[in-house]
Parts: structure tokens; C-alpha cells; sequence
């Protein structure tokens, strides 16, 4: 899309909190090893709810949810 002039920005902030290696794999033409994003924005609560720095994460991963 940024190479067609179709748009300037993607945003995959989401897609990389389900799969921290996505870009890695994109190239790599592993596309079928990517963990998908549900969009259900789990991620997105985690991170305002921390009251710590640690990590935030997918609720998909605890579920064991490719």
C-alpha cells in the first residue's frame, strides 16, 4: 500500500503485541507461521490497566489460540 502511494502509514501496533515476530516472518515469506489478530483490543486493556512495566500480551496466547 505505502509502495502504491495508496496510503502513507499502517498501523500494526495490535498485530505485534499478537506476534511480536510478524514483520520477521512477513519477510521471510512465512506468512502462514503468523499469529493472526483477533482485533478484540485484550492487548489494548492489558496495557492500561499494568500498573507496572512489565510486559503487556495477547489474551489469545494464555488461551493457547493460534
Amino acid at each position: 500500500l505505502i509502495k502504491k502511494n495508496i496510503t502513507d502509514l499502517v498501523g500494526i501496533g495490535r498485530a505485534l503485541f499478537r506476534d511480536n515476530d510478524l514483520i520477521l516472518k512477513f519477510l521471510s515469506n512465512k506468512e502462514d507461521e503468523i499469529k493472526k489478530c483477533y482485533f478484540c483490543a485484550s492487548c489494548l486493556l492489558n496495557l492500561w490497566r499494568k500498573k507496572d512495566s512489565s510486559p503487556t500480551y495477547c489474551i489469545h496466547d494464555k488461551l493457547k489460540k493460534t
